[in-house]
């Protein structure tokens, strides 16, 4: 099996992503894997969250709703419309799960 892994800045938005699609369509098999980190930036926003979250204070919001349309933007710019809600839906549930957590 091959894996191929693709870091945080290399898909850091929707036209980045399309890239790499581009990219790794020559080489899609059964066996290959492709491995994705969160995009760019993500991971220092989640810990800036819970840190401010812990603290008590709410300016973590500011940084949810940043995250929140990033994610948002990349299924609408990878995703035809005319089935983009499913995948909003779940992206939606999964968001509202962490500003839970956050609260």
């Amino acid at each position: 099996m091959n894996v191929l892994k693709f870091g945080g800045s290399s898909s850091a938005s929707a036209d980045r992503i399309k890239s790499i699609i581009e990219i790794v369509k020559p080489s899609l098999t059964s066996d290959v894997a492709l491995v994705f980190s969160a995009f760019g930036g993500v991971t220092d926003q989640l810990i800036s969250m819970s840190e401010l979250a812990l603290a008590g204070s709410t300016d973590y919001k500011k940084i949810f709703i940043d995250l929140e349309n990033r994610h948002l933007e990349v299924v609408r710019g990878l995703l035809p419309v005319s089935i983009q809600s499913g995948i909003l839906a779940q992206v939606k549930i999964q968001l509202n799960e962490l500003e839970n957590v956050l609260q």
